[in-house]
């Protein structure tokens, strides 16, 4: 397959207002998809796909959880991302009875080459090249890999090289420029002590906002537009009903 980019977000924390001043201040070449914590009435998505990203609570069955968060949401949801990407053999089953088509929580981060997989239950998964809070809290996870956030070399990759990649943004980061995990826990502080927004604590430095932007610029000028995550699942799917064997 060639380069194929789906530029993903996780609405964690973010309002509607939050997200219309994504859309105005980092415009997004070509279909992003959004998994929603909650309903955004009033935000125009556009051709932007729309689908859950819900919080299951282990006092609450997985089930019970998706018919809450379906029933927010118009049309009948296809795909999912469940916050902190949380997900299990019982859930997946659970998908496929009630009519989805793709999940994308697992992460494989920085490895090129990668393609959508047919899960056991018939879920495909498309797994996560890249991901904003994981890239700045990378080198405290694996202190041993001399990891460098925002490396331009990420997208390097992912423009020019044959594969799926889809990226994960968080917009409350892309709105503060996160650009480590100890600014983020002052902002949030801040958020609860002293009732600032996410946008009033940008920072001014290199981060996950100026990260997106050089990833936007070089989509462009290598002519590259994301697609939905439903999009490649769709396709994908049609080509393995289509071949006689396994892809």
């Amino acid at each position: 397959m060639p380069s194929i980019i789906c530029l993903t977000f996780d609405t964690d924390y973010a309002t509607g207002d939050d997200l219309r001043r994504l859309f105005a201040e980092h415009p997004i070449p070509g279909r992003a998809t959004l998994f929603l914590h909650a309903p955004m009435p009033g935000v125009d998505f556009g051709p932007h796909e729309i689908e859950p990203h819900p919080i299951f609570k282990a006092s609450e069955p997985w089930e019970e959880t998706l018919t809450a968060y379906e029933a927010q949401f118009p049309g009948t949801p296809r795909g999912l991302r469940p916050h902190s990407c949380a997900t299990s053999h019982m859930l997946g089953i659970a998908m496929k009875r009630r009519g989805y088509l793709y999940s994308s929580v697992s992460a494989p981060m920085y490895q090129a080459g990668l393609r959508p997989y047919r899960q056991a239950w018939g879920v495909y998964e498309l797994p996560i090249y890249y991901m904003d809070n994981m890239d700045y809290c990378m080198a405290q996870n694996w202190p041993g890999r001399r990891h460098e956030p925002f490396d331009p070399a990420i997208i390097r990759r992912a423009c020019g090289e044959e594969g799926l990649y889809v990226f994960d943004f968080h917009p409350i980061h892309l709105l503060m420029n996160t650009c480590s995990q100890a600014f983020y826990e002052r902002a949030r502080r801040r958020m609860v002590e002293e009732g600032a927004t996410w946008g009033q604590m940008r920072h001014p430095c290199r981060g996950a906002a100026t990260f997106f932007d050089e990833l936007c610029g070089a989509m462009r000028a290598a002519g590259l537009e994301s697609v939905t995550c439903l999009e490649v699942a769709e396709a994908y799917d049609r080509e393995a009903c289509l071949s006689p064997k396994e892809s």
